[in-house]
């Protein structure tokens, strides 16, 4: 993940370098999409991201939400957990 690592530590992979992250692209400095390398910029289906998550969560017992319905309704009105 990009957003775990330094800079030094980044340059020093070998090329062809590939990076992933979950930050937005208003996030990424400006210097790394300025350079020569290219971005492919990927979204997931909401729904797919959403029913996803719940089996995530509700493996890790991390949320008290076990019901789909209870899922649901905070993902819908609150973007979230």
């Amino acid at each position: 993940m990009l957003e775990f690592h330094s800079v030094d530590e980044l340059k020093t992979e070998k090329h062809p370098r590939v990076f992933n992250t979950h930050l937005y692209p208003t996030d990424i400095p400006k210097a790394f999409l300025q350079g020569k390398g290219k971005v492919l910029f990927l979204l997931r289906n909401p729904k797919d991201v959403t029913v996803s998550q719940y089996h995530h969560w509700k493996d890790l017992k991390f949320s008290s939400a076990a019901q789909w319905d209870d899922f649901l309704y905070f993902m819908i009105k609150y973007g979230g957990m």
